[in-house]
């Protein structure tokens, strides 16, 4: 076997090679982000719909008061004193400068002619009252515009036991070229309506249920007998002797009027209230509704309610009571 000529000083390829150092590390440059980064928005919240509150004291209906002197009935016909009086949560009285004092309380004989027609109350607006609409009298000697405040022209009959009144909001005013000032009922009544009008018209306190006060003023027969029934009896009479009942009932200062339902009997068989002014023919009444507990006469803590009716036309006291009983007499009832 032939082998190639030996050459002298002759390396090999591969170990004629030299090692390569490792290129240099050079950091790189932070690339720039040609879009920032935008702020996190946050979705909407979901809507969920919220439980409806459970009232912790359900609405009840308030009981029906008693008045000590009705009748044992059935259906009720006519609420205390009357529907207008009944305002439910509010009352109309008077906004006052302080806290109020405690210390206020069938075939006919003679032919019925009807009475002529005067000048009536109307209803206005009284700028100086802060633009309350009032009641103001046929000669606007009175001025009703709350239940418990009186506005008396000066010059004017103020009502027996009524005092000046400096604690109200507004307490006199100019209407009309007239000054007027502000009248309350110096007292508190019992929870009852006959006889609060009885107190009115003998003008002092009285014992509750321990005799009757007031008779019925054409007959002269005593009134206040409901148990026994003779109210009913004493008013139809009243009528069928021809004196002013109804609409034409026309009680003077010091009188009161009583509407005696004369039909099927109701909760409450009659509804007095005294009359404490008049105007021609408007006459302004102190009333009082029952509560729902008979009267005590140690509860004396019912302020009186302030009206005007009209003698005769739709806004006297027959008209404004005659749909709360069946078949309903207004008559005029005096002192005993």
């Amino acid at each position: 076997m032939n082998k190639p000529p030996f050459q002298l000083n002759q390396v090999p390829a591969a170990a004629a090679r030299r090692p390569v150092a490792p290129p240099v590390y050079r950091p790189q440059p932070v690339p720039r982000v040609l879009q920032s980064k935008a702020a996190q928005v946050k979705a909407p919240p979901i809507y969920r719909p919220q439980p409806v509150p459970r009232v912790l004291q359900t609405k009840t209906a308030s009981p029906v008061p008693i008045n000590k002197r009705t009748l044992p009935v059935t259906s009720p016909i006519r609420p205390p004193v009357a529907s207008r009086l009944q305002k439910p949560n509010v009352k109309n009285i008077v906004q006052r400068k302080s806290a109020p004092l405690l210390a206020r309380p069938t075939a006919q004989s003679r032919p019925m002619t009807a009475r002529p027609v005067v000048q009536l109350y109307s209803t206005k607006k009284i700028a100086n009252l802060n633009n309350k609409t009032a009641k103001v009298s046929a000669s606007e000697h009175y001025i009703v515009a709350y239940e418990d405040i009186l506005f008396v022209r000066t010059g004017a009959a103020v009502p027996h036991g009524f005092v000046r009144d400096t604690d109200v909001q507004v307490d006199q005013f100019d209407y009309n070229g007239s000054t007027y000032c502000a009248y309350k009922y110096n007292g508190l009544f019992l929870k009852d309506c006959l006889h609060t009008a009885e107190e009115l018209i003998n003008q002092k306190q009285l014992q509750f249920n321990k005799e009757t006060s007031s008779r019925v003023k054409g007959i002269g027969l005593v009134f206040g007998q409901a148990k026994s029934g003779k109210n009913i009896e004493y008013a139809k009479r009243e009528a069928s002797d021809g004196h002013p009942v109804n609409e034409r009932a026309d009680p003077a200062v010091g009188e009161a009027y009583a509407i005696v339902g004369t039909g099927n009997p109701g909760k409450y068989p009659y509804h007095a209230a005294a009359v404490v002014a008049k105007d021609g023919n408007d006459t302004v009444t102190l009333e009082v509704s029952a509560d729902y507990t008979d009267a005590r006469d140690d509860d004396r803590t019912t302020e009186g309610e302030l009206c005007m009716y009209e003698i005769g036309g739709n806004k006297s006291f027959h008209t404004e009571c005659a749909g709360d009983y069946d078949q309903p007499i207004t008559i005029v009832i005096v002192r005993k």
